[in-house]
C-alpha cells in the first residue's frame, strides 16, 4: 500500500515537472532568443568584464 502511494507520487511529480517545463520554460526561450538576436553583445560583455 505504501509502495503504491510512493510510486503514484513519483509519477505525479514527473508529470508536473514535464508539464511545467513544456508550458513555462520552453516558451521563455522564445523572447530570450529574440532579445539575443536583436541586441549587440559587445556592450553587455564589456559591462560584465569590468
Amino acid at each position: 500500500m505504501l509502495q503504491e502511494q510512493l510510486i503514484a507520487g513519483l509519477f505525479a511529480m514527473r508529470d508536473h515537472v514535464a508539464t511545467h517545463v513544456l508550458t513555462r520554460l520552453v516558451p521563455a526561450f522564445f523572447p530570450s532568443g529574440a532579445r539575443d538576436a536583436c541586441t549587440d553583445h559587445n556592450p553587455v560583455i564589456a559591462r560584465i568584464n569590468r
